[in-house]
């Protein structure tokens, strides 16, 4: 094998030693990409365990007959401070043929149940976009 004699090269009357350039410009790559993986994991999106967001109480339930009615509350919970919940809520049903929302205001709905069989869903969301859901089981 052959070795390499040291090249030097001069800049504004310094010399620097040119073998040393690629290794000092691979080792700063590394530590770049390291900072910024390190930085990207602790920095990233938050998951769900960060917040939990809005509950809807009770979670399931079940309706035999037209006309049942199920009285719904939402609670709210949130691991960090910058989330907070943002009145009013909007509700939604999946299936509007086996019930819906009849009568909502601040943490509290009833579901008034149409008849018939099925699932539906029932879905809250405030207006930071948080939600919750819940289903009723329709049975006959």
């Amino acid at each position: 094998m052959i070795a390499a004699e040291p090249r030097e090269l001069v800049v504004d009357n310094c010399f620097v030693n040119c073998n040393y350039l690629p290794m000092k410009n691979f080792i700063l790559f590394c530590l770049a990409v390291v900072s910024l993986s390190v930085a990207l994991f602790f920095c990233g999106c938050e998951t769900a365990d960060e917040t939990s967001g809005l509950s809807i109480s009770p979670s399931t339930s079940t309706c035999s007959n037209k006309g049942d009615v199920v009285y719904l509350s939402v609670g709210g919970t949130f691991s960090n401070a910058v989330n907070t919940i943002v009145l009013p809520y909007m509700w939604s049903v999946s299936d509007p043929s086996l019930g819906g929302i009849q009568g909502e205001g601040g943490n509290s709905a009833v579901y008034v149940s149409n008849g018939g069989s099925g699932a539906n869903v029932i879905t809250v969301r405030d207006q930071t976009g948080a939600q919750g859901v819940a289903s009723v089981q329709h049975i006959k």
